[in-house]
């Protein structure tokens, strides 16, 4: 996992909802959701409701659609900030990304929006549970697109929210 611009969390340093995911949670295999229906497989341990650094919590998430899965997290005065999960095409934009995926804060800016500590370090932490579930993900990554294929495809159309 790379981070762009915000700290993030150590790598050796599990987060702790690794820390609390049982065995069989993670020997569970993934398999690729249909279309519309929310990947939660590849987020666990996290679930609906889940807290992630700095108070930040998993308020939702979408299936994959024009390309990307989205996350929604929400901070303790309500504020959400949707994180894009695109595919890391080898030219990664996101403020966060792995091997296979490339994280975006969708806040309506070009790259040059500062993101507060915290909400960094919440993706961070998302971006490592992801990285440890990649390789159950395959049909999952199939269906996404890098952030540059997403804006060839769909930034005309307004799509990209």
């Amino acid at each position: 996992m790379t981070v762009g611009t915000a700290a993030a969390l150590s790598t050796t340093d599990p987060s702790p909802a690794l820390q609390s995911a049982s065995e069989a949670d993670q020997a569970t295999a993934f398999e690729a959701p249909p279309v519309g229906e929310a990947p939660w497989q590849l987020l666990r341990p996290l679930a609906l409701g889940s807290t992630l650094a700095s108070g930040w919590t998993v308020a939702a998430l979408s299936g994959a659609a024009q390309g990307s899965c989205v996350v929604t997290l929400r901070n303790e005065r309500g504020r959400n900030h949707r994180i894009h999960i695109c595919r890391n095409g080898g030219e990664p934009q996101g403020l966060v990304y792995t091997d296979h995926f490339d994280l975006l804060v969708m806040n309506g800016g070009q790259g040059d929006l500062p993101t507060e500590e915290g909400l960094a370090q919440a993706v961070a932490e998302l971006a490592h549970v992801l990285a440890a579930n990649h390789a159950a993900a395959t049909p999952l990554v199939n269906d996404l697109l890098s952030h540059a294929e997403r804006v060839d495809r769909f930034a005309a159309t307004g799509k990209l929210l």
